[in-house]
């Protein structure tokens, strides 16, 4: 090819990905409800077996350089704007009216943001909205913690962001948060964990801390260009890659995870999240609406959250098929 590399691939399927899963939760040791630690595994054992024990990833990218949905989020953003400026009363009907569409959609969860004041993005990790939270969760613990949110965690964040960064425009902000939260306890969390697992060690070219700098004290302007994720990377790896590949799609490294929920991978989830009643934290009939809505493949977060549970509080093995 371009680079005269060689390529060596590993082809897994639903049957391999259930029989992976006890060792998942035991190299997880935490629950992190993220599918794609399962390629990172295979794809870093494959790296170990032809010899390599050193590679480059390319985690921070993204938070430096900026998501495709960030453009969406700068545009909410700057309508939450707006909105907040309508009578309470015309918000109070307008978010009334959405609910009623569908009260777990992201649009609604936006527009309650707006209306109570909250800023919209926390984070590109959001599993469920306050909405569904409090829906999934059981009620005696939602009684125990009535004012629980996960604002609470956010707010600290962009208030010392507004304190203290010297070009404070939204896209700055998502990549403070995103470099405070999403990327330490996940994104790095799980190929750490994933390629120690198989002895090899990842290195992060895009969070040397003088790239860092460097990029967080540019405008947004510069680093969106005409409205496009990642415009100033791109521009810079001109020279170097081709056309095709600079402008293709997005195309995040995952597996089939929503399909395999209409087979195998659906009927274990069911059957183990049958047993969540067992738990003081769950809603079990929330739970199972869930995994008989058209999305059952977010439920995926709540069985990775109980197969951690059996595993590392309860001592079970987490493959009890």
């Amino acid at each position: 090819g371009l680079f005269n590399a060689n390529h060596h691939e590993i082809v897994f399927g639903e049957d391999e990905f259930l029989e992976f899963l006890p060792q998942l939760i035991h190299h997880q040791d935490e629950p992190i409800a993220d599918p794609v630690c399962v390629p990172v595994y295979f794809v870093a054992k494959l790296a170990k077996q032809n010899g390599v024990t050193v590679c480059q990833v390319g985690e921070g990218s993204d938070e430096l350089f900026g998501y495709p949905s960030w453009i969406l989020y700068l545009l909410a953003h700057q309508l939450g704007k707006f909105y907040r400026l309508w009578p309470k009363s015309l918000r109070t009907l307008v978010l009334g009216a959405v609910a009623h569409v569908d009260g777990y959609r992201r649009a609604y969860e936006y527009l309650r943001r707006s209306s109570e004041d909250q800023i919209i993005f926390w984070g590109n990790s959001e599993a469920y909205g306050e909405t569904r939270k409090r829906n999934i969760l059981s009620l005696d613990f939602c009684r125990r913690h009535p004012q629980l949110s996960s604002y609470d965690v956010i707010l600290p964040y962009y208030r010392r962001f507004r304190e203290r960064a010297p070009r404070p425009d939204f896209f700055n902000f998502m990549t403070y948060l995103e470099l405070h939260l999403r990327l330490p306890e996940l994104l790095l969390m799980r190929v750490d964990k994933m390629s120690m697992a198989c002895s090899v060690e990842c290195r992060v070219p895009f969070l040397d801390h003088r790239l860092v700098e460097y990029v967080a004290s540019l405008p947004q302007v510069t680093k969106l260009g005409l409205g496009r994720a990642k415009h100033l990377l791109k521009k810079a790896v001109l020279p170097i890659l081709p056309r095709d590949i600079i402008d293709r799609k997005k195309q995040g490294f995952g597996v089939p995870i929503h399909e395999w929920f209409h087979t195998s991978l659906g009927g274990f989830a069911a059957r183990k999240l049958n047993e969540s009643n067992r738990l003081p934290y769950f809603n079990r009939d929330a739970v199972q609406a869930l995994l008989h809505s058209k999305r059952p493949a977010s439920s995926w977060f709540l069985l990775n959250f109980l197969l951690w549970h059996e595993r590392w509080i309860e001592g079970k093995d987490p493959l009890n098929r």
